[in-house]
């Protein structure tokens, strides 16, 4: 079997698939499985796939009419590897979420009119991970039913079910081979609900499924553990970069510590920002990042706690705050499967449009996208905005927010310029040292951002 053959069960036992959906949910779920498509090689032999090039290989093959007409069929997809993916261990993905995130930027209607409506599955990694051929079988066949999880929009759980991320050291035991309950009463509901139904809500707007698996504490968190998130104390505009500090701390004696999945990002779904706005409406933060990434581990020791900072203010819609008024964040972490770890709840104050001059200049600034870019991705994407951002930091000094822009500032130039090299990048990596200290002498600048402005002057050094 050469590197990218395809697997031997979708040849010979082509009706798995329309069992296990069939069962898992209580025969809501009729799929006709067909297999013209597998007769050639997987595509992206020879180069990695895009997501623009699989959204195109699945109009094609799936022949669903245009949006809004539903849809009809979905495809699973057989590639060498995912471009974007550097790692080169993505074994499958459901690219097809409806919306554009880092790795899937086509906001063409075509692509984002009809969400779920197809997966990929990455032949060359797999069988970098799974050389024996059983293995193969094994980790395709668990890899094809998660993904196709996703296109019914089930989310990843740590409980022992088709939803839980494959593992580098060897394919799963039977106990995986399966739906959890609360998985199978999301796929009962496809045919009546439009956040199950391929083609419906986008991936992750789960409607009443939102509970199911992650948001209920069945099991109880260890209580050596302790989850806190800190906001800087002070109003901010829908459209200020606004950073959350998020610390997950040991709690005990010295010296004890505690295994946890090294998830502690809203790009991962075992790890979930809620925002109650000044109405009381409730939901989910949705980042513009996806993980589903090998279930890695971290340790959290007594004394020594894992902090991150999290770019709040935007998210994959657009502002994360769209109402004026005082909201309420907290955040939850399933820190073991079924065990959800739940944190202070903190207070976000967002200011109201104003009229006056500083509310519009900074608007201008600071609302374009490649501003917003370089400000959310740190990422230095065009030369004539960082100007301008510069000189606008510049003539408000005192206004409250202006931290915020320099630390985005010098991030991203230090990033730029270190990744450049030459006499030009180290003029450019400099204007960010400068930034970064600027941006420590204010008050409102939170902790981790403080420890990584540091950093990263040393290192710009």
């Amino acid at each position: 079997m050469s590197d990218l053959a395809l697997p031997a069960w979708l040849i010979d036992e082509p009706r798995t698939l329309e069992q296990v959906y069939s069962q898992g949910s209580n025969a809501d779920i009729r799929l006709r499985v067909e297999t013209r498509g597998l007769s050639g090689e997987p595509i992206g032999k020879l180069n990695a796939v895009n997501a623009y090039r699989l959204h195109e290989a699945t109009r094609v093959l799936g022949g669903n009419p245009n949006p809004p007409a539903k849809v009809e069929n979905v495809v699973v997809l057989f590639a060498g590897r995912y471009a974007p993916d550097e790692s080169g261990a993505l074994f499958g993905i459901m690219f097809d979420r409806g919306y554009t995130t880092d790795d899937d930027p086509n906001a063409n209607l075509d692509y984002t009119g009809h969400p779920r409506e197809g997966c990929a599955i990455f032949l060359d990694p797999i069988r970098t991970y799974r050389r024996e051929s059983p293995d193969f079988e094994r980790e395709t066949r668990f890899t094809v039913i998660h993904e196709m999880g996703h296109i019914f929009n089930l989310q990843h759980t740590l409980e022992p079910s088709y939803l839980v991320s494959s593992r580098k050291q060897a394919p799963f035991g039977n106990e995986y081979f399966d739906f959890t309950r609360a998985q199978m009463t999301t796929l009962s509901a496809c045919s009546t609900s439009d956040n199950v139904r391929p083609g419906g809500a986008p991936f992750e707007d789960v409607g009443p499924f939102a509970a199911g698996d992650r948001a209920t504490n069945r099991k109880r968190p260890p209580p050596d553990l302790a989850l806190r998130l800190y906001l800087p104390l002070r109003p901010f505009w829908p459209f200020e970069p606004v950073e959350l500090d998020i610390e997950l701390a040991g709690v005990g004696l010295a010296g004890q510590s505690v295994m946890v999945p090294n998830r502690l990002d809203p790009g991962f779904e075992n790890f979930r920002i809620w925002i109650e706005d000044p109405l009381g409406e409730r939901r989910f933060y949705r980042s513009p990042r996806r993980y589903c990434a090998f279930p890695a581990r971290r340790r959290i020791a007594v004394g020594r706690p894992f902090r991150r900072d999290v770019s709040l203010f935007l998210d994959r819609a657009g502002f994360t705050f769209r109402r004026a008024g005082p909201h309420r964040v907290w955040a939850e972490f399933e820190v073991r499967a079924g065990a959800w770890l739940r944190s202070n709840v903190i207070e976000a104050s967002v200011r109201p449009a104003e009229d006056r001059a500083l509310y519009a200049r900074a608007r201008a600034h600071l609302s374009g996208p490649k501003a917003r870019r370089l400000l959310y991705h740190r990422e230095l994407i065009s030369g004539p905005t960082a100007r301008a951002l510069e000189r606008f930091a510049a003539e408000h000094p005192r206004w409250e927010g202006v931290g915020g822009v320099h630390y985005g500032l010098g991030r991203a130039l230090v990033a730029s310029g270190i990744e450049r090299g030459g006499r030009a990048a180290k003029a450019r990596v400099e204007r960010g040292r400068e930034h970064l200290q600027r941006a420590a002498q204010r008050e409102n600048l939170g902790i981790t951002q403080r420890i990584h402005a540091s950093e990263l002057i040393e290192m710009a050094r």
